[in-house]
């Protein structure tokens, strides 16, 4: 009897729901190589995506009367909750009062006023790929060797993707639960990084490896916390190329698409780590280009647009962030 309520409860969910929202399911499914082990997981996960679709439909329509900066689009999270979209990618909160100032770096009233207003490093050839973390919580890492990854560039002409697995593996217990991003430097400038394509990511850690495979030195002298502010923030990513920031990922990142990404509620707890690669203006609005570690299907393809020069520290970009030098 109970198999048979469950049965009619499902068919029930599926009778209420619209065609759209019918066709969307199978297309997500399709797009995004998603099964369940249940009809009854199915159904929860069919409900989730339909609470989480009437979200996305009602900021676009905000969007389209232009009261919404950004778009939202549906993704492979769209069959998760808020919580477990959090949970599952482990975003942590990062201790912002430490603050470690390896060196200096000059005020922003020296900065060149010539300066454009739009730098973006990708177009340079300085930026590897956009990545994907999973569910490993080494957003941490990720940012690290990013910012590593276009120091090599910019100091040999040689852009190379450097493995963030041996990193994962070697440097601490628990990895994967998040971590502190100055330990990535120290721990690259004392043992080199490890190529990509020789030490494969695999979402979890394991035994290191490292020593199995010829180290690449990077010749860096330090590593560089920016003052908190834009203005200096800009001056490092325009004069010392890509910066790893730490911020607050607002649940509303979850469904972005396109657009410069702001809302008026957004913490200075960071809970998250990405690649400051660029910025420029898009509408009157001034942005971050943002390089993230959710993989090419999630935003601009793998990248945000999020607002600058709204806010002092918005979202805690300013708080936590850093250059190699």
């Amino acid at each position: 009897m109970k198999i048979l309520y469950t049965v009619l409860f499902i068919v029930f969910r599926y009778v209420l729901a619209t065609d759209e929202e019918l066709q969307l399911w199978e297309k997500y499914k399709a797009t995004y190589h998603k099964s369940y082990k249940t009809p009854a997981e199915e159904n929860q996960r069919f409900k989730i995506f339909q609470n989480n679709l009437k979200q996305i439909n009602r900021h676009n329509e905000k969007h389209q009367k232009g009261l919404a900066s950004y778009e939202m689009g549906v993704n492979k999270f769209a069959d998760l909750t808020v919580d477990e979209f959090l949970d599952k990618y482990r975003y942590k909160t990062y201790p912002t009062e430490i603050r470690i100032f390896n060196d200096t770096l000059p005020k922003a009233n020296e900065i060149d006023s010539s300066e454009e207003d739009y730098l973006d490093w990708r177009e340079k050839g300085a930026v590897t790929p956009v990545k994907n973390q999973g569910t490993c919580g080494s957003c941490w890492i990720f940012s690290a060797i990013g910012v590593l990854e276009s120091y090599y560039f910019r100091k040999y002409n040689k852009l190379i993707p450097f493995s963030e697995q041996a990193i994962v593996d070697c440097i601490a217990n628990n990895s994967c639960l998040g971590g502190w991003p100055p330990l990535v430097f120290n721990h690259v400038k004392q043992h080199g990084v490890v190529k990509e394509e020789e030490y494969r990511y695999e979402e979890k850690q394991g035994q290191c490896r490292q020593n199995q495979f010829q180290p690449i030195k990077i010749p860096f002298k330090s590593f560089v916390q920016i003052q908190d502010n834009e203005a200096d923030l800009k001056q490092a990513v325009t004069r010392h190329g890509p910066a790893l920031v730490c911020l607050y990922a607002n649940y509303k990142w979850m469904f972005y698409k396109k657009g410069v990404w702001y809302e008026e509620e957004c913490s200075y707890y960071a809970n998250h780590a990405v690649v400051l690669v660029g910025y420029g203006r898009e509408r009157g609005q001034d942005y971050w280009i943002l390089k993230n570690t959710l993989g090419k299907d999630w935003g601009e393809d793998g990248y945000m647009k999020m607002a600058r020069n709204k806010h002092y520290n918005y979202c805690g970009i300013t708080a936590t962030s850093y250059y190699v030098k």
